[in-house]
């Protein structure tokens, strides 16, 4: 698949929960919930329209976020690591205590 293709079908992916708000928009509260408590209960609101603003902006972070990573990388390892996280199986969950899992690299 070529790389634009993929990129148009990953916006497009991204674009439909957009088009689900916009058909049942009119259907939304003014003010919808946007925090709960331990209870499950609501305890933050906001105007609909954030559900517009924060999804669209972190999403769009994100989508930069990761354009930029490789021109990040100084030392240009992203390649190196990037062999070793294709092949399955080199990665595994350890536990070091009851809270705490890490994940450990298994060079091959």
């Amino acid at each position: 698949m070529k790389k634009h293709t993929k990129e148009a079908l990953l916006l497009l992916l991204a674009g439909l929960p957009y088009l689900y708000l916009a058909f049942t928009w009119g259907q939304l509260p003014e003010r919808v919930p946007v925090h709960f408590n331990t209870q499950g209960e609501a305890d933050g609101w906001s105007d609909k329209a954030l559900l517009l603003v924060v999804p669209t902006g972190l999403g769009f972070m994100m989508y930069f976020l990761a354009l930029a990573i490789p021109f990040l990388d100084p030392k240009g390892r992203l390649q190196e690591m990037g062999v070793k996280f294709a092949r399955p199986g080199h990665w595994r969950a350890r536990r070091s205590g009851a809270k705490h899992t890490t994940l450990q690299v298994i060079s091959g």
